[in-house]
C-alpha cells in the first residue's frame, strides 16, 4: 500500500465509477482496477459494492475511504511544513475564487507574489461562490464569510458596498450628492430594464431581494455568467445592473457610467479569506493574503 492507493481510492468513492476516476488520474483502468484488487486482497474484503450503479463503497470502504482522505491531508500539510522551512521547494497554492473577484484581485497582487514566492505555483478554482463552498480540496476561500463552520477562520480583507451602475443614456437624472457617489432610490427605476447574473450567483439574488424591498421585480433584458459582461452590457445602454464597489474602484478604468449607492439599502457586505483552522496555513498563504490586505485597504 502506497500513496497513490490511497489517493486511487478517494478518487474512485468521488467519482463512483472507476472509469472516471481513472480519466482523472490519468491511469488506465485496467491498472487502476489491478490496484484495487490487490488492495482489497491485502485487506481480506472489498472495498466497493461492484453489483450497484453508480458504483458505491462497502461499509469497510468507507471506513478506509475515510481514514485515506485524513491521511492524504495529513501528508499534505506535513509536506507544506516542511516546504516552509526548506529552499528550493516546489510548493502549490489552492484558491477559490469567484470569476469576477479573480479578474480585478489577482492581477494587482500576483506579481509582487511571485517576487516574494517564485517557487509556489496558485491555481485559481474560478466558480460562482455556491460551488466552490462545497469544494474540500482549497487552500484559501475568497468569498463574504459565513459562520457556518466552527472549523473556519476568516481573516477580513475590506468591506464593499453594491452600487447600482447607471448607464450614460440615464445618468443625467442622477442628481451629484456629498459622498464619493451620487444616492438615488431604486424604485425610480423599477421601469428600467436590468442587466443581472445567472441564477447561481449571489449578486442576482441580491438584487432580486433589493428590488423585492422597493415593491417591483426587476425586468431581465439581458442574463450572463460574467460581471464584466454584466457591466459592459450596462454600459453599451442595455440595461441597470448591480457591481461591488470594489470592483468599481479596481477594474472600471473609465468610469463613463453613473455608480449610485442606494437610499435606504447601504447594502454594505464584507470580502473575507477563509480557510480551514484545522489545516497548516502555509508561509505561501499568509503572504498571499497579506498582500491582498494591502490592495485592498
Amino acid at each position: 500500500m502506497n500513496w497513490n492507493t490511497l489517493r486511487y481510492v478517494v478518487e474512485i468513492a468521488e467519482q463512483k465509477s472507476f472509469s472516471k476516476a481513472a480519466r482523472k488520474l490519468y491511469l488506465a483502468q485496467p491498472s487502476l482496477s489491478q490496484s484495487i484488487r490487490a488492495l482489497e486482497q491485502e485487506l481480506g474484503t472489498p472495498l466497493f459494492d461492484r453489483t450497484r450503479s453508480p458504483l458505491r463503497l462497502t461499509y469497510a470502504g468507507e471506513l478506509f475511504a475515510k481514514w485515506a482522505k485524513e491521511s492524504l491531508r495529513s501528508q499534505e500539510q506535513t509536506v507544506r511544513r516542511i516546504a516552509d522551512v526548506a529552499e528550493g521547494v516546489r510548493t502549490r497554492l489552492v484558491v477559490g475564487v469567484s470569476f469576477s473577484r479573480s479578474a480585478y484581485l489577482f492581477p494587482g497582487v500576483m506579481a509582487q507574489f511571485r517576487r516574494e514566492r517564485p517557487n509556489c505555483s496558485v491555481i485559481l478554482v474560478e466558480r460562482p461562490t455556491s460551488l466552490l463552498s462545497q469544494e474540500d480540496n482549497l487552500d484559501l476561500l475568497i468569498d463574504v464569510p459565513h459562520d457556518e463552520s466552527l472549523l473556519d477562520t476568516s481573516v477580513l480583507l475590506a468591506e464593499e458596498r453594491l452600487l447600482l451602475a447607471v448607464p450614460p443614456n440615464l445618468a443625467g437624472s442622477v442628481r451629484p450628492s456629498g459622498g464619493d457617489f451620487p444616492s438615488v432610490s431604486l424604485a425610480d427605476f423599477s421601469d428600467q430594464p436590468f442587466v443581472l447574473l445567472s441564477e447561481d450567483q449571489m449578486l442576482r439574488q441580491i438584487c432580486f431581494s433589493l428590488c423585492a424591498q422597493e415593491g417591483f421585480v426587476p425586468q431581465i433584458a439581458l442574463e450572463c455568467r460574467s460581471l464584466q459582461t454584466a457591466h459592459a452590457m450596462a454600459e453599451a445602454g442595455v440595461g441597470v445592473t448591480l457591481v461591488p464597489e470594489l470592483f468599481v474602484r479596481h477594474a472600471v478604468r473609465d468610469r463613463t457610467m453613473c455608480y449610485c449607492v442606494m437610499q435606504g439599502h447601504p447594502a454594505v457586505r464584507k470580502l473575507a479569506v477563509t480557510y480551514r483552522s484545522d489545516r497548516y496555513l502555509s508561509e505561501d498563504a499568509r503572504i498571499l493574503i497579506g498582500l491582498l490586505q494591502k490592495l485592498l485597504r
